[in-house]
């Protein structure tokens, strides 16, 4: 072995060291506690070609769908239990997985020691159940928060049917509650709202009219007025009504530090050019993540930022690796093991964004 060999060795060992030591540091900075709210709902996944769906004559509201996976663009719809229940009869489900943008970040904190005061408007066991480390999500119960695994409810969930096909996610939403705050949520997290400093939201652009907005609006001020140390992310996701949107942008986006979002967000945002939009979103909050599958940044970048940024590449790298969410010990044991968290033909997809924005803000 030659002298340049030997150099790219001693190279990757030290890469490999000083991102395990990265991993030890964001192990201090995570929050004991945080909130997740509002969208907790079961994902229904399925991976599928577009050879397979060819030839198939879909219902109407799955149209939009269909069009976007001849384009190979991302697409959300709303959808009845009846659409629900024909893309199960048709296509199948390869699994099951906690959901929603609220649902995804509390999995995946609570996997790296975070308790979680998870919002969520279905409480039935076949949903509480996903959750690998259940002690660490409480959800509201009974006027009390609760351990996950100590609530045994029956009753429909939220079904979100997504359909992977040639590394994009389209996705079905089926929501049979109206997505407004859950009351025993409100009136239970202000009994402990003062000892948690961060929360992580998402889920309004499923909500049915600029109503549902306001009273989320509401409830978040009002966590502030108990706790105004405490800091807020906003998670965007692809919007079904532009009222709504533009009601999430007027009543939400002052109540909130930061915002996360994608190319397909930033655009219904704007509709501009990407710089161009990126320079009017930060006008409008403090901090900005933008992820897509390629590239991510913060702005306004800091060191502390840079570096919450590359601790939220190797969390959703694991996951994409390996197809489930890490604990503290199992990442630093993956960033021991690989020179680059590239990953070229990923084992999942879906949730990667949630999760990726929820390690970055924690750690923040």
């Amino acid at each position: 072995m030659g002298i340049n060999e030997l150099n790219k060795i001693s190279a990757s060992i030290l890469v490999m060291q000083r991102h395990a030591e990265l991993i030890r540091k964001m192990r201090k900075r995570i929050p004991k506690k945080a909130i997740f709210a509002f969208n907790t709902n079961v994902d229904a996944v399925r991976h599928l070609s577009k050879r397979k769906m060819a030839g198939l004559r879909p219902p109407k509201k799955l149209i939009p769908i269909f069009s976007a996976i001849r384009k190979n663009e991302q697409k959300e719809v709303v959808v009845d239990r009846k659409t629900i229940s024909w893309l199960i009869k048709n296509f199948g489900v390869d699994c099951f997985l906690v959901g929603g943008q609220a649902g995804n970040a509390a999995h995946t904190a609570s996997l790296l020691g975070v308790r979680c005061f998870l919002h969520s408007n279905y409480k039935s066991s076949s949903l509480l159940s996903l959750f690998r480390k259940p002690e660490n999500v409480l959800i509201a119960h009974g006027g009390l928060f609760r351990e996950a695994d100590r609530i045994s409810e029956n009753g429909e969930n939220g079904v979100h049917f997504i359909i992977e096909c040639e590394r994009e996610r389209y996705i079905a939403s089926y929501d049979p509650k109206k997505p407004v705050v859950d009351a025993e949520f409100g009136k239970a997290i202000g009994r402990e709202i003062k000892s948690i400093n961060k929360a992580f939201i998402g889920g309004f652009h499923l909500f049915e009219e600029p109503s549902h907005v306001i009273e989320a609006a509401d409830e978040i001020r009002r966590w502030k007025k108990l706790n105004p140390s405490l800091r807020i992310h906003l998670e965007m996701g692809e919007s079904q009504r532009k009222d709504v949107l533009s009601a999430t942008k007027k009543c939400v986006f002052p109540l909130v530090d930061s915002i996360g979002l994608n190319a397909v967000e930033l655009r219904q945002l704007f509709n501009k050019k990407e710089g161009e939009s990126l320079i009017l979103l930060s006008k409008m909050v403090r901090e900005i993540l933008f992820h897509t599958e390629r590239k991510s940044i913060v702005i306004p970048s800091t060191k502390k930022a840079d570096e919450s940024l590359l601790f939220a590449s190797f969390v959703a790298s694991y996951r994409a690796a390996k197809g489930k969410l890490p604990t503290f010990d199992e990442l630093i044991e993956f960033a021991r093991e690989r020179r680059s968290f590239y990953v070229e033909k990923p084992v999942a997809t879906v949730g990667l964004g949630d999760t990726f924005a929820c390690a970055y803000f924690l750690t923040r």
